[in-house]
């Protein structure tokens, strides 16, 4: 994937279909039912975070796998 002012990182479980995402403030989601077709679009586009806001975002179920630490002052 290139470089993303919005994803830090995204990955694809083939066998269930899941596209993981870390964004850069630290919040990891899932999203179901993705094909192997969009993943790719995404990690391989231009600007992978304007291509995951164009076919994934509101397109697909999402929940979150880890949430992010808060910060406690």
């Amino acid at each position: 994937m290139r470089k993303s002012t919005y994803l830090a990182s995204i990955s694809y479980d083939q066998s269930t279909k899941t596209m993981t995402v870390v964004f850069t403030d630290g919040a990891k989601l899932a999203y179901h039912d993705v094909s192997s077709r969009t993943y790719n679009a995404v990690a391989n586009a231009k600007s992978p975070g304007e291509k995951f806001s164009e076919l994934v975002k509101d397109d697909y179920r999402s929940r979150f796998s880890d949430r992010p630490r808060s910060c406690h002052s």
